[in-house]
C-alpha cells in the first residue's frame, strides 16, 4: 500500500510541476542559477535550447551573469516550459523537465524496470 501511496503522491508532484512551468514566467531562472555552476567559469561559446516563451528570460539572465559568453539562442517549441539544454564544447546539460522528472523516479525506485539487485 506504501508504494501506491507513493506513486499516488508521485503523480501529482509531477502534474504541479508541470502546471507551475507552463504559468511561472521565472521557473526557469533558479534553474538556470544551478547550472551556471556546474559550466566552466571561463565558457567562450554554448548553446541554449529553450522554449520560445522562456527565450527571453534565459537571455536576460545568462547575458547579465555571464557577459563574457557568446551564446547562441535555439527556440524549441517541442520543449516543455521551464526546461533548457546547455551544449558547450567541455560539457552539456539536459536540463529539461522531462528528464529531470525521470531522474527524480528513479531516485524513488518508481521508474519501470530499474530493477537492482541487491549488493
Amino acid at each position: 500500500m506504501a508504494q501506491d501511496v507513493l506513486k499516488l503522491a508521485w503523480g501529482l508532484a509531477q502534474k504541479l510541476a508541470q502546471q507551475k512551468m507552463a504559468v511561472d514566467e521565472q521557473a526557469l531562472l533558479p534553474l538556470l542559477q544551478a547550472a551556471l555552476a556546474e559550466l566552466p567559469s571561463t565558457l567562450a561559446n554554448a548553446r541554449l535550447r529553450v522554449h520560445p516563451a522562456d527565450l527571453a528570460v534565459a537571455r536576460d539572465f545568462l547575458q547579465q551573469e555571464m557577459p563574457e559568453t557568446v551564446w547562441q539562442w535555439v527556440e524549441d517549441p517541442q520543449m516543455s516550459r521551464g526546461g533548457c539544454v546547455i551544449d558547450a564544447s567541455s560539457v552539456r546539460l539536459d536540463l529539461t523537465l522531462e528528464t529531470r522528472l525521470a531522474a527524480m523516479s528513479r531516485a524513488l525506485g518508481l521508474e519501470s524496470g530499474d530493477e537492482r539487485q541487491p549488493d
